[in-house]
């Protein structure tokens, strides 16, 4: 199983995976926006902050991780209360994950050969009105979070490190 680590436009597939799930941890990270008004300019310094921290994603920790019983390499970062990270190494398009509460050594990831098993048949063509139905299945997804009334201090400190308070 190969890798290509070059994207079109140039961009590594490291640092793609790396502001992928970085972003998206930042972004499910951020205070309820009815609890916690978060400062003109802060976006824009989050986004850059991602992306910074993206292009030095071969400085980020990494840690030995299991994927379908081959050791692979999974490099994180931590922000607020989870960490993001990714696995280059696995397939042509790699792995982003996202957590909280769960730490990066305790990663291990298997193949589903049976995607029935979770409601999926990947033999049946979905359609808009399908996807609607499993989300409401499904219930909310975002369910409150503990931090959804507090600034967590990384976030205050790209407020303060960008004279945003």
């Amino acid at each position: 199983m190969g890798t290509n680590t070059y994207r079109p436009g140039g961009i590594e597939l490291g640092e793609e995976l790396a502001f992928g799930s970085l972003f998206t941890l930042s972004e499910r990270m951020r205070p309820d926006r009815t609890a916690v008004e978060l400062p003109e300019g802060f976006n824009k310094a989050q986004v850059d902050h991602v992306y910074e921290s993206s292009q030095r994603w071969r400085e980020w920790p990494t840690i030995p991780c299991e994927v379908d019983g081959r050791e692979k390499v999974l490099s994180h970062r931590r922000y607020a209360w989870g960490w993001a990270g990714f696995i280059c190494d696995v397939g042509v398009a790699g792995v982003k994950l996202v957590a909280v509460d769960v730490e990066p050594d305790t990663i291990a990831l298997r193949t589903v050969r049976t995607p029935q098993t979770y409601g999926f048949d990947p033999s049946q063509r979905l359609s808009v009105s399908d996807l609607h139905e499993q989300a409401d299945l499904a219930g909310d997804a975002r369910l409150p979070l503990p931090w959804a009334d507090t600034v967590h201090p990384d976030q205050q400190a790209l407020i303060d490190h960008h004279g945003l308070g």
